[in-house]
């Protein structure tokens, strides 16, 4: 099995950036062709501090304004700089993920449910940070269990039931069929 952006073994197919394969590259050089990943657990160096799994996430050396980016993005950080991330909530060590992830400025980050274990406020601001991405110039691909909301912010959406892929199209018409929202959203909150 070979890799994919976030270290699960993938089943078939190929993962491309910009017409090339990228799926048997070694991490640094899939970070240097562009594609980052925010994993849901396990997606920060506990022993290290704020600033250094910073750091590490740049390539040992992080840019003042990208680091003034990521902090800005992500506020409760900034005050934690020196901060073990292991003694984080594990919301902040999600938002950390998240910057590590965006310190960089990758072309494609996968994120692998980014707001688990968040407060509802930094679940809407995550929702916003991923919103404003493409314009950015970063492809997002996304697993969230927020589908609803998800599906709000995304142009395509695939609607997986226990790892299969039961509908996919644009999100928009995903969040229109009342079918799909019966079975997968639940009908609460229906628009």
């Amino acid at each position: 099995m070979a890799w994919t952006p976030c270290g699960v073994p993938r089943a078939s197919g190929a993962v491309r950036l910009a017409g090339r394969k990228r799926s048997n590259l070694p991490t640094e050089e899939r970070i240097t062709a562009g594609l980052a990943c925010v994993p849901q657990v396990a997606n920060v160096f506990a022993h290290m501090t704020v600033l250094e799994n910073l750091h590490v996430a740049a390539g040992g050396r992080i840019a003042p304004s990208d680091l003034a980016r990521v902090l800005t993005a992500f506020p409760a950080l900034r005050d934690r700089r020196a901060q073990p991330a292991g003694s984080l909530s594990g919301g902040e060590r999600q938002q950390l993920a998240f910057a590590r992830a965006l310190v960089r400025r990758p072309k494609v980050i996968v994120l692998d449910e980014p707001t688990a274990a968040l407060a509802p406020a930094l679940v809407e601001r995550v929702f916003e940070l991923v919103r404003g991405l493409p314009a950015h110039g970063v492809a997002v691909l996304m697993v969230e269990q927020r589908a609803r909301q998800a599906l709000a912010i995304s142009d395509r959406g695939y609607i997986l039931d226990q790892g299969n892929v039961v509908m996919q199209g644009r999100a928009a018409e995903l969040l229109q069929d009342e079918g799909m929202a019966r079975l997968y959203l639940g009908d609460a909150g229906r628009a």
